[in-house]
């Protein structure tokens, strides 16, 4: 089994995934927490080959208008050292993880938005949407950061 694998969206062709289930997803990951945990296991459990893409911070800031309390290279570590997570890119740009549709047989999401657009799936891709629900007691990382920053004065 491959572990700690950073990919390039251009290295696409490297990985060795015939007859297995490629499942991809993506999102900010900042202050890496239980739920993110959940959701990627929930998300792993429906295929072989999980990748996982994470947000930049200019892709982030440009659409959360929020800069990540975690920088971009250290959530991509974080996540790429989860056991559930095969392979993990960098997204610049909400479409990079398009660039998986072909090789991927599904794409998970928690919503059928992200930044407040429909998630779309090309009719001539044959990558299915699969929406993971949240788990009962969800918390967002703003929430957390909110519930430190409470704590702190």
């Amino acid at each position: 089994m491959l572990n700690d694998m950073i990919i390039r969206r251009n290295e696409i062709h490297k990985l060795d995934l015939d007859g297995k289930v490629v499942g991809v997803t993506s999102g900010c990951f900042d202050l890496l927490h239980f739920y993110h945990l959940r959701y990627l296991e929930k998300c792993k459990a429906q295929c072989d080959f999980l990748i996982v893409g994470v947000d930049s911070d200019t892709l982030v800031n440009r659409n959360k208008n929020k800069v990540p309390m975690i920088p971009e290279h250290h959530r991509i570590a974080m996540v790429d050292a989860l056991k559930c997570v095969d392979a993990v890119f960098q997204m610049d740009e909400i479409k990079n993880i398009e660039d998986f549709y072909p090789i991927a047989n599904k794409v998970f999401k928690n919503s059928d938005t992200i930044y407040g657009k429909k998630v779309e799936i090309n009719n001539n891709i044959t990558a299915e949407l699969v929406i993971v629900p949240d788990i009962e007691e969800v918390y967002s990382t703003s929430e957390l950061i909110n519930k430190i920053r409470k704590e702190d004065t």
